[in-house]
């Protein structure tokens, strides 16, 4: 009985392991208060949503993982979303060049992000928070106030069609992004050096890591996959809108927290960003439904996070 319980509590220290089981938990709670919640057509709408959250959220965990953070996420979904739909005019010959053009941009942000925390020494929040508010501005001036161009008919039907009937495309789209960062961060030499620079920058450059290239690359897989989610959101609305939420800031970090990546100590995972996303997406999902207004929502994103900071200093502090 006694082996059995320590192999319990070895399994429960893996924070994938604990927040996949939250998820399940959350799940069979949302059935309890409301059965809909966990139907086939509404777990289809978290899914969808969530794809594109998690794709922000992905970029964010590599961030973390390497000792930063990235709070300019959403302003780089916004400023893609105002871009994308101006420069492809409804044209479908327009789709691919423009989509590798919104994915340069969003790289090329993410490139003055990681040169201005490592060549500037800007610390990653003041460096990341002023990228975000000059996004909206540059979207703005751009659109003169209002939205221009248009999406290709072909980039709607791709963002909005659906496997069978309850899978999303775009879902499928995240996790093939998911499965390539598990192999990169698990795999590859470049994974191994986020994990070492995350984890403690000074060894990292005592043992020949080129500490500001590896930062400077995280930031750039960010805003890449930022620009990434733009360009999603933008074909499953079918429209831009100068009328932005930004969800995906404090979406992305709540992702990453609940999905077991503490800030500043060099672990976590994809897999459990994954997860993660799902339980946010879900628990925002279920607040609507109990018609919890959007000041409610916000103010529960936030607690989730303070609380899930909380328990994992605890738990480093035993």
């Amino acid at each position: 009985m006694v082996p059995f319980i320590h192999r319990v509590r070895a399994i429960l220290q893996n924070n994938v392991v604990v927040v996949y089981l939250a998820l399940g938990l959350m799940l069979v709670v949302g059935w309890m208060l409301r059965p809909y919640s966990v139907s086939l057509a509404n777990l289809s709408s978290v899914l969808r949503w969530s794809s594109i959250l998690g794709t922000v959220a992905i970029g964010q965990t590599v961030v973390v993982i390497a000792g930063g953070i990235d709070v300019s996420v959403g302003m780089i979904v916004f400023l893609i979303y105002i871009l994308g739909a101006g420069l492809m005019r409804e044209e479908n010959a327009l789709a691919l060049p423009v989509l590798f053009i919104c994915l340069g941009i969003g790289g090329g942000i993410g490139l003055v992000n990681g040169l201005g925390v490592t060549l500037a020494r800007i610390p990653p929040i003041v460096m990341t928070l002023g990228m975000s508010t000059i996004l909206p501005g540059i979207a703005w001036l751009y659109s003169g106030g209002i939205t221009r161009g248009g999406v290709a008919p072909i980039v709607k039907q791709i963002c909005q069609m659906s496997l069978g009937r309850y899978i999303p495309f775009s879902t499928v789209v995240w996790l093939v992004i998911a499965l390539a960062f598990i192999l990169i961060m698990r795999r590859t030499t470049l994974g191994r050096k986020f994990y070492a620079v995350g984890s403690n920058p000074t060894a990292a450059w005592l043992s020949g890591v080129d500490v500001n290239l590896v930062v400077i690359l995280s930031y750039i897989i960010s805003g890449m996959l930022s620009a990434a989610a733009g360009f999603l959101l933008l074909g499953y609305l079918g429209m831009a809108n100068l009328r932005f939420t930004d969800i995906y800031t404090l979406g992305s970090i709540a992702a990453v927290v609940v999905g077991g990546t503490p800030f500043f100590t060099g672990i976590g995972s994809i897999e459990g960003t994954v997860a993660g996303t799902v339980i946010i997406r879900f628990l925002y999902n279920l607040l609507i439904m109990f018609q919890i207004p959007e000041a409610g929502r916000m103010i529960a994103n936030g607690l989730i996070v303070i609380l899930v900071v909380a328990l994992y200093s605890v738990r480093r502090g035993r």
